[in-house]
């Protein structure tokens, strides 16, 4: 646990659905996603993009001049100011949020408005995992700066915040990280942040 300092900015209230993400792939911004059943699926419009590497992620966000969220940004619109283990509270259960293999399979952004965040942000918890801007240090937290930490200058892997539909209880707080190495993966997709003079 440790204390930093953030200037304002700006984080999507939602995570960047199927719909969203063909607006960017049609206009030439975007690359479809490789594994694309849920894409090409009406029924899965307003779920979140999934099969999108960190790098699909980054081109989305820039197409929208946006770009992805700083780990630090991520947690603090996840968990507020008075550090709580869920974007609601302390306790979780299937009310909250889609985790545990609950549904068995990703639901549409915003299906639970009472798991949303202090700041009003939905769904950072389950349906799927976020990439953030980060690259991944074991030891980054203990040298990071005070001011605007955006992570380590190089890496090999990525880190994704909140967990996903197939993830326990134990593993979607709002302060758990994980890392992959910006591949696609079904269970992966991000939303944008912009800096609040943007």
């Amino acid at each position: 646990i440790h204390t930093v300092y953030l200037d304002a900015y700006w984080i999507d209230k939602t995570e960047v659905t199927n719909s969203m993400y063909r607006v960017c792939v049609e206009d030439g911004g975007c690359s479809a996603p490789p594994i694309a059943t849920n894409y090409n699926n009406e029924i899965y419009a307003d779920h979140p993009v999934v099969y999108v590497s960190w790098e699909n992620a980054e081109d989305y966000c820039n197409w929208a001049i946006r770009r992805l969220p700083t780990e630090a940004e991520w947690e603090k619109a996840a968990r507020g100011t008075d550090g709580r283990t869920f974007s609601w509270g302390e306790e979780i259960d299937q009310t909250f949020a889609n985790y545990d293999q609950n549904v068995n399979d990703t639901t549409p952004i915003g299906s639970y408005p009472i798991g949303a965040s202090p700041d009003g942000a939905l769904d950072m918890t389950g349906n799927v995992w976020e990439w953030v801007s980060d690259w991944s240090a074991i030891d980054y937290y203990s040298i990071s700066p005070y001011e605007n930490p955006e992570g380590p200058n190089d890496g090999f892997y990525r880190v994704m915040r909140g967990g996903s539909a197939a993830d326990v209880s134990s593993t979607v707080p709002t302060y758990f990280r994980s890392t992959l190495n910006g591949i696609r993966y079904h269970l992966v997709g991000f939303r944008c942040a912009t800096s609040s003079q943007s």
